[in-house]
């Protein structure tokens, strides 16, 4: 099971279902020696996580989960623009997403 949400709820959850934590908590749980593997994944949006990003999760040994959500497009063609984040991050290894549903066209088979 995985879980993302606020401090206090991700708290409450910890040791029970992997929790989604950014770039920057990730790197402070492997400098601080926890078993990343089993508590954590790594929660990045479609337009930030790069191969830095996925190079971390890999020393991690965590899942990389992608968000594709409209309001990440607030310029442009949001379609156009995110289905290039998606074939891109597929392209770099991602399988997991947390997608709008007006996206799930370009991972859907």
């Amino acid at each position: 099971m995985r879980f993302i949400g606020t401090d206090e709820s991700r708290e409450r959850f910890r040791g029970k279902a992997r929790i989604g934590v950014d770039r920057a908590q990730l790197q402070q749980a492997i400098v601080r020696g926890e078993k990343t593997s089993s508590l954590y994944f790594l929660f990045e949006h479609g337009t930030s996580l790069n191969q830095e990003g996925l190079a971390i999760a890999a020393r991690a040994a965590v899942p990389a989960v992608v968000s594709i959500n409209i309001f990440h497009y607030g310029l442009g063609d949001h379609m156009k623009l995110a289905k290039a984040d998606v074939e891109w991050l597929r392209a770099l290894g991602v399988t997991e997403f947390q997608i709008d549903s007006v996206y799930d066209r370009w991972l859907i088979p």
